[in-house]
Formats: structure tokens, sequence, C-alpha cells
């Protein structure tokens, strides 16, 4: 198990995570999704992690409510915005996954309100969607590129086949956060696991510390943080979520879901290297912030969002639409988003 990164290699857990020992006993396979070696996957979610490769592949993320699915046994980041979730060819698949996936497994510390699972997959078509509301997120394209508002406006126009409205809602806070995290759950009950935690160790104590550029610039902005402000701006970032989180609430007593583009452009070209490798890192890790401008807040208020594309699986160049539901209401995400996707003249034939 190695996270991706080479900070983790040669580690090997002595559990499985609960979601996979839950999809292995359900006979689910998983590996990449995109290329059709198999149906779907598990990916996780602090800031898009779930939803943005999603989008830049023509597949399905969700990113479901925090704490809806158990994160025992997969890398931390920062407790309150650790999120797993299932990536699919296509929604009905996506509901099927999260079917397997969810419910409380009595070890992690971020299930709190974990309620009976539904059967997502069997309520897709029974759940009536017809008159909902879909409130369209003035700010959610203000950060895109003008193509990717035009692309994601005109699909909305369309709503009206699949029997749903659309009206204008405004959430006037928008987040970014620096993680400092040692990959271990502080202030938060629940099981950790202990080799992890020295594995992670003894990969930050190489001399030369196998971190990405992203991931060594977010290290390094939120020591930087805490060394010279406390806990002062995490403190004002968690007062700011609370009022994120009441204007979300808020819009959602008015409408059924929230849509926006599920990225502020489509997919990029892969950062070419100059003589500055000082420019090159900078250019890095601001094509990462850009990218996430409309998929974090959803990691911070803990609502459910799933990304929709606009294309065929593997195309990265047509744009996604983002359906964020209320807290725990991920029958009516799954129900919309299996509407929409039945209006989509590339997703045709694909259920």
């Amino acid at each position: 198990m190695s996270n991706g990164s080479r900070l983790l290699e040669g580690f090997v857990p002595e559990y499985d995570a609960t979601v996979v020992t839950r999809i292995l006993d359900a006979g689910v396979s998983v590996m990449s999704v995109a290329q059709r070696e198999v149906d779907m996957a598990v990916a996780t979610d602090q800031g898009g992690s779930i939803r943005i490769p999603s989008a830049w592949s023509g597949c399905v993320g969700l990113k479901p409510s925090h704490g809806l699915v158990p994160y025992t046994g997969c890398i931390n980041t920062e407790p309150t915005v650790d999120h797993a979730g299932p990536i699919a060819l296509t929604v009905s698949h996506c509901a099927l996954m999260l079917e397997v996936m969810a419910g409380a497994d009595g070890l992690d510390g971020r299930q709190k309100n974990v309620l009976k699972i539904p059967k997502y997959s069997q309520l897709l078509d029974s759940t009536k969607v017809s008159g909902k509301t879909l409130g369209v997120l003035k700010e959610g394209f203000s950060l895109c590129a003008e193509d990717s508002q035009r692309c994601v406006s005109d699909f909305l126009s369309t709503v009206s086949k699949a029997k749903l409205h659309t009206k204008d809602v405004s959430c006037y806070n928008y987040m970014r956060l620096c993680y400092r995290s040692p990959a271990c759950s502080y202030h938060v009950q629940g099981y950790s696991p202990t080799s992890l935690e020295a594995a992670v160790r003894r990969g930050l104590q190489q001399p030369s510390t196998p971190f990405s550029t992203g991931a060594k610039w977010f290290t390094l902005a939120g020591e930087l943080i805490q060394r010279r402000y406390g806990n002062h701006y995490p403190a004002k970032a968690r007062n700011l979520i609370l009022k994120l989180s009441a204007q979300y609430d808020s819009a959602l007593k008015g409408c059924d879901v929230i849509v926006m583009p599920t990225l502020t452009h489509r997919a990029p070209g892969f950062i070419g290297q100059t003589d500055s490798p000082t420019k090159d890192a900078l250019d890095f890790v601001s094509q990462s912030l850009d990218m996430s401008g409309n998929t974090v807040a959803a990691n911070m208020t803990g609502h459910p969002a799933l990304t929709l594309p606009l294309g065929k699986p593997g195309d990265g160049q047509t744009d996604s639409v983002m359906i964020v539901g209320r807290r725990y209401d991920e029958v009516t995400v799954l129900a919309v988003a299996r509407a929409l996707e039945r209006i989509i003249p590339a997703r045709d034939g694909l259920n």
C-alpha cells in the first residue's frame, strides 16, 4: 500500500480497509474505471480527489456525506474533511457501490450520526424527481473559464427534458485550507493504526522527503502558519465553515440540490519544465489550487457532492456538472443525477 507515493514504499498494512473488506465480500473488483478495465473504483476526497479525476476522465464520482462511508484503513489527511467514496462509469454503478461501502463500522470516529443505509441502487428509478428544483450556484460559475460556464449553463437549460426546474442560489463563503497532517487521526475518537503512522514517520525522516511539489507546498504552508500564528487561522477557517454550512443548508431549503460546474476549466496538458524550478513549482501549485475551486467547499461542510460528466467515459475535454445535496440525502443526489444522465446524448447506451 503506497497511497500513490514513494513515502510509503514497501509498507504492507496488517488489515484491509473497511471499504475493501465490504467490497470483496460483495464480489466487486476495484481497478481503473475510465479505460473500461473495471466498472467501479474506490477513492478518497479531501478537496476534490474523487470528483476532479472523475470529471477529467468522463466518470461519475461521489463524495458522500461526511462519515457515511467508514474511513478506517485509508490514509488520513484531516479527519473533518476525509471522505471515501465510489468512482464508476454510470450513476447506477455508483449507487450500487455506495450501497456496499456505506454504514458504520464501529471503528471510525468520523461516523457519528450514520442512519440505516437505504438500497440506493433500488431507489434510483423509484424516487420521484419530477418537479424537483436545481439551485444554480452563482459563485460556482464565477470561478470558471468561459467555455466551462457556457457548456454547463447550456446543459442546465435542457433539464426540463427530465421534468426538473432551476433557480438561482448564492453562497458567498468559499475557501481553501492548508494541511499539516501526520497521517493519523488527531482529535477524533476511533481506531488509528500505529503501523501506518510509523511508516509515514519513516518516510518523512528520509533525507529527501518523497513528496510531490503540491504536497510539499501544502505541508510547508501549514507548518509556517502553525509556527507563526498558532491556531488563529485554522480557528477563523472553522468559523467560516460554519457560515458556509449554514448558507448551503439555507439554499437547500429552497431547492432540492445545488448544481454548478465541477471544475473551473477543462483538463489541461502536463506542465512542462522550464529553466526555472521555482516557476515550475509555482505553476504546479497554482494549477493544483485552481482545479479545486468548486470542489473543496463540500469537503468543509460535509454535504454529499456528485460529479456527472457531460461527455463519454475517457473524455476529459467535456465539462461535468456537480450536484450537491442535503447531508445524508444521497438518495436525492443519485436520483437527480440519474435523471440528468438520461438526457445527456453522449451518455446514451451506457446504462
